[in-house]
């Protein structure tokens, strides 16, 4: 729940203090044995959820703090695809790559890119 004035989105923060509550979020996550999320980085960094920390990435351009936030957001892919190779995360880890970061079971043919050929005898 958001408090009075608040807009969804985070005050502004140094590049070394996001970098330092990143860190401290994943080591969380390593010491309760949980796998790191888009959702529990955003709210560690005190967003009200994922879409907001998704538009400060945007707003960050090539900033310090941007390349941070997309090693983070590459620390939690690795850990799902990891989870995949587990029995007991498999199924739970394939939906978060298929819906978090556009993984799909088969590449999809467009059909504006088919190509027709006809042969000669």
């Amino acid at each position: 729940m958001m408090e009075k004035g608040q807009t969804g989105k985070r005050a502004s923060q140094s590049a070394r203090t996001l970098e330092k509550k990143i860190e401290s979020y994943f080591a969380a996550c390593e010491d309760r044995g949980e796998l790191p999320s888009i959702a529990g980085l955003a709210l560690a960094l005190g967003y009200p959820g994922r879409r907001n920390l998704e538009e400060a990435l945007k707003e960050e351009g090539q900033s310090k703090k941007a390349v941070y936030l997309i090693r983070a957001k590459a620390r939690i892919e690795e850990a799902n695809v990891q989870a995949v190779y587990r029995r007991e995360t498999s199924a739970g880890a394939k939906f978060i790559l298929q819906t978090e970061f556009g993984y799909a079971d088969k590449e999809k043919i467009d059909p504006a890119r088919l190509i027709e050929v006809k042969l000669v005898p």
